[in-house]
């Protein structure tokens, strides 16, 4: 990986599925949409406000955070994208966690009220 002294520091996650490791890069650092999915990630993992605000502050909270048991990824060009997660919290709840941070109990999302697909065509 390049590494830029220009940028703020990112916390690099990475699960090892079989003989195949997959990364989520998480910016507390930085701000806009990466903050807000950094929150997102803390709050999802199970970690307790207030978010850390550096990524060594992270790295020594680690242990507030749930550990993954399983993992859904998707190719998207040469990478990978891990979408959904699966995982035990500290206080043992296990949940599910999207792509988007949003969090459920096991098997509760199946009953949650599915929206109809966006039809953005546009016709001629």
């Amino acid at each position: 990986m390049k590494f830029n002294a220009d940028t703020p520091p990112t916390l690099c996650v990475e699960y090892l599925s079989g003989l195949s490791l997959y990364r989520d890069f998480v910016a507390f650092e930085h701000r806009g949409q990466a903050r807000s999915f950094a929150e997102r990630f803390w709050f999802a993992f199970g970690g307790a406000a207030p978010v850390p605000i550096t990524v060594d502050e992270a790295l020594a909270r680690r242990d507030e955070l749930g550990r993954p048991y399983e993992i859904t990824v998707t190719r998207n060009g040469k990478w990978w994208n891990v979408n959904e997660r699966r995982l035990v919290r500290a206080d043992g709840s296990r949940v599910e966690i999207d792509r988007f941070y949003q969090t459920w109990t096991i098997h509760s999302r199946a009953q949650t009220p599915q929206h109809p697909p966006i039809d953005d065509e546009i016709p001629y």
